[in-house]
């Protein structure tokens, strides 16, 4: 591997250094109006504009300085910035810059430099991205790939194409690339302003300014060990100029030695506060302030095992090896049952909401909250075949042909900034067409958070999954809460405080564990909201359980369940 003695790549490794390190650039006002408010940064003005949540800046950035104060290393002839690359040092270029090879078919003057700078910004290799002093103004960030996902759905791009790699979506690029308007006399009305800005390869030579803009995003791809020679990859946006890409966004991996635009993002407001009840509290983690429970009950001694019984006609069964342990009829199946094949029906509904109505599908059954168009709650049972098969694949959302009034249609969501989140997970039904089919009925969806929706919660959902295949069968309530007056947003859309979900492994005594999240970006763990049985039924005001013993229902330890650990 080639490797330069240059002090100026020496600063993005070895810290601050006398006479290089700089003054720490202006950092974001806490208290700004997202679309009004103009960002300084090292020395340079940025406009910003709100998307929902998102506050992003109006302008790629420009600096040449990590947000410590440390020289990102700029100027760069095409071997330096290769062996850059090559050693995963951080840099920065400006496009057209120095000698290297520069491409301007699309724009003739692209390659002026000082033209460069002032229309497009810089652009930065991936090592400078991912450099934990960070590129973007204090209190912003390099958006991660789920931020991209969040703002391509708040303009409109069907949740099903959002994790599609390649060109996506249907003139989410257009409003992408709508430049500020600036009026004599009157405020500046900023866009995000997507311009084409090129990118430089990793080996030096700069490509398609005035064609196409390519932005990084913060998240890293696992390398694959058959193409380690390409080092760390990283997911980044990219739409072409002109009509011809219908105004389609481009989702794709490219390698942390290419130079691409940055774009920063920050939280544009404060979500909205939600009540939060005992014995739940403010978790001091959480950025979104909305609350999580940190599991503190002390854990019960284990209930003692009681004899088996033999009276198969007995109507509760005593023997705590059954499946049905403890259950009574109609919650459990007479007599006592051993095997999961012997199972019949769903598994018990939790009692205690009377105004919902109760609907049977095939594999999944749900209470649906008429005057709020949402589940309170949903159930499945998932065995290990069911959870290891994907032979079926998702289909379109479809108004639910089983409720007496009709449920929400598939359009409901657009431009709301929620995405259509499913209570039933799709994957969970993967086992069989119509079971996929009805988890796409709108009655199953309800408006989450998209960072909630595609972060955390989704990794909950792998758990689970996860957990049936590898031999465990599992009973899985989910449901929709609203703990203060809810947002109606779109057409009709109820938007939940927080969503449930109660795990049941319904072997031997009963193991459960219960989940509680607010419907918001979550920073902490998930073992930081879960739950007994108990506090869950003390949040729903439902009884999901009821045959089973008390004492099980207080237990919440997490050391039985280390998946969710």
């Amino acid at each position: 591997m080639r490797t330069l003695s240059l002090s100026l790549l020496l600063v993005s490794v070895s810290g601050p250094m006398s006479g290089q390190y700089g003054i720490i650039p202006d950092a974001a006002e806490p208290q700004m109006t997202c679309g009004q408010d103009v960002i300084r940064y090292d020395g340079y003005d940025y406009g910003t504009v709100l998307f929902g949540e998102q506050c992003w800046l109006a302008q790629d950035l420009r600096t040449t300085r990590y947000s410590n104060g440390d020289l990102i290393p700029s100027g760069l002839d095409s071997l330096e910035w290769e062996v850059a690359g090559e050693d995963g040092l951080g840099a920065s270029a400006v496009y057209g810059e120095g000698e290297a090879r520069c491409y301007s078919g699309y724009d003739k003057k692209a390659c002026d430099e000082n033209r460069s700078l002032d229309k497009w910004g810089r652009l930065y290799n991936g090592h400078a991205v991912s450099d934990n002093r960070g590129v973007c103004p204090f209190g912003w960030r390099v958006p991660s790939d789920a931020d991209w996902m969040e703002l391509e759905a708040f303009l409109g791009m069907e949740e099903m194409e959002l994790t599609d790699v390649g060109r996506r979506g249907d003139k989410e690029g257009f409003e992408l690339k709508k430049r500020s308007r600036i009026r004599e006399g009157e405020p500046i009305v900023w866009r995000f302003g997507a311009m084409e800005a090129g990118m430089r390869d990793g080996s030096g030579a700069f490509w398609h300014a005035g064609d196409q803009s390519y932005h990084w995003s913060s998240t890293r791809v696992e390398p694959d060990p058959r193409e380690e020679a390409q080092g760390e990859k990283m997911w980044i946006r990219s739409v072409l100029a002109g009509v011809a890409a219908r105004g389609r966004v481009e989702r794709d991996v490219q390698s942390a030695r290419q130079g691409f635009s940055v774009r920063c993002v920050t939280w544009g407001r404060s979500p909205h506060p939600v009540k939060i009840p005992d014995p739940l509290r403010l978790h001091p983690d959480d950025t979104v302030r909305m609350g999580g429970w940190l599991g503190d009950l002390e854990v019960d001694e284990l209930v003692e095992e009681k004899e088996p019984s033999t009276l198969k006609e007995l109507t509760i069964c005593q023997d705590t090896k059954a499946l049905n342990f403890n259950l009574e009829p109609p919650l459990g199946p007479l007599g006592c049952i051993y095997s999961y094949a012997d199972w019949n029906g769903l598994p018990p509904a939790p009692e205690g909401v009377n105004d919902v109505q109760r609907i049977n599908h095939t594999h999944h059954s749900l209470g649906f909250l008429e005057d709020k168009q949402v589940a309170a709650w949903t159930i499945y049972e998932l065995t290990p075949d069911e959870a290891r098969s994907s032979q079926f694949e998702r289909v379109d959302f479809e108004v639910d042909p089983f409720l007496k009034t009709l449920s929400l249609k598939p359009d409901a969501f657009v431009r709301t900034g929620f995405d259509r989140g499913h209570l039933v997970p799709a994957r969970d039904m993967g086992f069989d067409a119509t079971a996929m089919a009805e988890s796409f009925y709108m009655s199953n969806v309800a408006a989450q958070h998209p960072a909630l929706n595609r972060g955390k919660w989704r990794i909950l959902e792998g758990k689970v999954n996860r957990l049936a295949s590898e031999g465990k069968t599992l009973w899985v309530y989910t449901g929709a809460l609203f703990l203060d007056s809810p947002k109606v947003v779109g057409k009709g859309v109820h938007v939940p405080s927080h969503f449930y979900k109660l795990i049941v492994h319904p072997a031997n005594t009963v193991d459960a564990i219960a989940f509680v999240v607010p419907n918001a970006r979550l920073e902490s763990d998930l073992s930081s909201y879960h739950c007994s049985i108990n506090i869950l039924e003390e949040w729903t005001g439902m009884d999901f359980l009821p045959g089973h013993p008390e004492e099980n229902e207080e237990k919440a330890d997490l050391s039985q369940w280390p998946i969710f650990e």
